[in-house]
Order: C-alpha cells, then sequence, then structure tokens
C-alpha cells in the first residue's frame, strides 16, 4: 500500500495534504484567503463570486487578522491608489450599523482609516480595504467595482492543489 501512495505522490496525482489551501489561495491560521485584484466586482457581485467558490468575503475577526490582510494586499505592489477590495462588511440595513453581512455579526475590532466612515456622497454602505488608505477600512458605494478578497475555513480533508 505505501508503495502505491508513493506512486501517487510521483506522478503528480496525490492531494494536498489535510488543512492546506488549495492553489492561488493563502493561509493564515485555519483560513484561506483569496484576492482577486483583475476580476473587478460590485459588492453583491464580488459576494457571490466567493460563494461560487464555497467562500465569503472576508470578515475580520482579530487585529492579527487584519494585518495580514493588510500584508497580502501590499504585495501585490498595487499603482493605482483609488483601488479598493471588498469585505464582507455593510451597514445596508441600518445606517452606521456595521454588520458582517455572512453572520449578522456586529464587528470585535475596527480599523476605520481616519474620518471613516463617513458616507462620503450619500449610500456607502459597503466595506472595503482601501489603498489609498494603505489598505485600512473605508465605506464606498456598494455598485462600485472593486477587487475583492474571498476567506473560508481550510478543508477538514484532502485539498486538491
Amino acid at each position: 500500500m505505501l508503495n502505491l501512495v508513493s506512486l501517487l505522490f510521483l506522478c503528480g496525482s496525490a492531494h494536498l495534504a489535510a488543512g492546506a489551501c488549495a492553489t492561488g489561495w493563502v493561509q493564515f491560521e485555519t483560513s484561506c484567503y483569496k484576492i482577486e485584484a483583475r476580476a473587478i466586482k460590485q459588492w453583491t457581485d464580488a459576494k457571490k463570486a466567493c460563494e461560487a467558490e464555497k467562500a465569503q468575503l472576508t470578515i475580520i475577526m482579530t487585529k492579527e487578522e487584519n494585518d495580514f490582510v493588510q500584508r497580502e494586499l501590499r504585495k501585490l505592489q498595487i499603482a493605482d491608489m483609488g483601488m479598493q477590495f471588498w469585505m464582507d462588511g455593510t451597514d445596508i440595513t441600518t445606517e452606521g450599523q456595521w454588520i458582517w453581512e455572512s453572520t449578522g455579526e456586529y464587528f470585535e475590532i475596527y480599523d476605520w482609516s481616519p474620518g471613516e466612515p463617513n458616507q462620503s456622497g450619500g449610500e456607502e454602505d459597503c466595506m472595503s480595504f482601501f489603498r489609498l488608505y494603505d489598505y485600512h477600512w473605508n465605506d464606498e458605494h456598494c455598485n462600485r467595482p472593486e477587487g475583492y478578497v474571498c476567506e473560508k475555513e481550510m478543508a477538514s480533508g484532502p485539498a486538491v492543489g
């Protein structure tokens, strides 16, 4: 049996070890993250794109998680200072009461850019990491096409690379 497993691994047919993130995803603690900078979408479409990958727009639960995602965004070295990346936060139900849309939970931490959220131009009900603000949080119009960050729990079984 061991020889068969070794043969499968050598032939490149083996799956990644349990708990690993698939190709194109990066790991932090028990979650996998995918940053999409090219296929920009409105917030609801970004949410659907994440769901199609059995994920959600990222939900930030700790300062360490926030710092990790910001570091990953900085690695992209995006020149466009106006670029933003959607996350799961919204106050669309009740203005000024920000929640994680996928869970309905209120934020446990905050990393708003100075002066945010500000409702600039009205109806800024969706949350993003904003390049101009070194990827600190911003409220933005939900219909604006932007990049996005998906998050999902690591697979408990074998993951396909």
